[in-house]
């Protein structure tokens, strides 16, 4: 009885100071001061930017490891297919890109910001596009960013494509309205405000899209691929990346020295270094050198084997090191490319050809590989 007692006296003095705190001191006592509740568009622009980066990293540290281009050192490593092996990108999908990227949009609405409002729109269907190509299936048209509706349907894959290029063609539209009260500038950590690059982005990223409709047995024209690719990347200085500092480095980076101080998490996949290091193809690949360091006398380039784990070789690698061109602190986290674009555009020359080699379709193929290796150096 007198634990119930106490119980009640409790809650009820917890009741008082909550609901009274602000009535007896006045005031917004309740209010953080140091927290904002209004972001403007330029301190949200960079949170989606970054964010998307991040949703790419994690979705490429699991994807990669099924394709065998990295594999794990670690017996419970992630190359285990579970339910929850993406939870990071979906978090950052539903709780710092989505909910940002619309009031992006809705303040730049109001504000007759339209540059602003194309760039959220790009930038969501960018993360649609991952999201439907990992889970196919997702909530978006009721994903608001209200917390309104706690349990949103999942739209079909067909429904968010056609919503992504949707989103794509609306914010080509908003990015070359001829005025915009407020304008992107070094809070666009990708293009620094650079309208035009973030319209080729808009059409090269419709271009990916069109051509993934192509396998859903949809009204797919390879013509369409082609003329949006017209409009799109035409140069490596036009890739959408996100390039780091020395205070906020790739996260590939982190990876690279965790397993150079011995906390084993991934590595070059044998499967894919086999291919580069003249052991499948019989000629070495140019960039190996660069996308990987050797670390020991060894004068070939290895990987782990998938699934294997580290075992007791504690040369965890066979003296191969994760370091790299993609893993090094400052390398740019890239999510789409002039050489992705020229590599679309080799596809849909063949597939406009009745699925026959020709040599638009081989030149275009040459043009990826060339502007690959340019990018990385060779």
């Amino acid at each position: 009885m007198q634990k119930n007692i106490f119980q009640i006296i409790l809650l009820a003095v917890i009741v008082l100071f909550s609901s009274g705190c602000e009535d007896y001191l006045g005031g917004d006592t309740n209010i953080d001061p140091n927290k904002t509740n209004d972001a403007s568009l330029n301190t949200l622009l960079p949170t989606i930017l970054y964010y998307t980066a991040q949703s790419t990293a994690s979705n490429a540290s699991i994807s990669s490891q099924y394709i065998q281009q990295i594999g794990s050192l670690v017996a419970s490593g992630s190359d285990a297919q579970l339910r929850n092996t993406f939870d990071g990108q979906w978090s950052n999908l539903y709780l710092s890109i989505l909910p940002n990227a619309n009031i992006i949009i809705e303040k730049s609405t109001a504000n007759n910001a339209p540059h602003y409002a194309g760039i959220a729109k790009i930038v969501i269907a960018y993360n649609l596009g991952l999201a439907t190509a990992t889970w196919e299936n997702v909530p978006y048209s009721q994903a608001d960013n209200q917390l309104t509706n706690l349990y949103p349907a999942y739209d079909t894959q067909e429904s968010v494509y056609a919503s992504a290029i949707s989103l794509i063609d609306q914010g080509i539209q908003d990015l070359s309205a001829t005025e915009s009260l407020f304008k992107p500038g070094t809070d666009d950590i990708v293009y620094k405000g650079s309208t035009d690059k973030w319209i080729k982005l808009g059409y090269t990223l419709k271009a990916r899209y069109l051509l993934h409709l192509a396998s859903k047995g949809g009204n797919y024209s390879p013509s369409q691929v082609l003329d949006a690719l017209a409009n799109g990347m035409k140069s490596n200085s036009e890739d959408f990346q996100l390039v780091y500092t020395d205070r906020n480095f790739n996260p590939w980076y982190a990876v690279a020295l965790a397993n150079n101080t011995g906390n084993l998490t991934t590595t070059f996949g044998g499967f894919f270094m086999d291919l580069m290091n003249g052991t499948v193809q019989g000629v070495v690949d140019p960039r190996v050198s660069l996308i990987a360091y050797r670390s020991g006398t060894d004068s070939i380039y290895h990987g782990t084997l998938a699934g294997a784990g580290s075992g007791a070789n504690t040369a965890y690698n066979n003296k191969t090191s994760f370091f790299g061109w993609y893993n090094d602190l400052l390398s740019p986290l890239q999510m789409v490319t002039y050489s992705e674009a020229k590599f679309i555009e080799a596809e849909a020359e063949m597939m406009k050809n009745g699925g026959n080699a020709n040599d638009a379709a081989y030149t275009a193929y040459l043009d990826g590989i060339k502007a690959n290796l340019s990018k990385i150096g060779v």
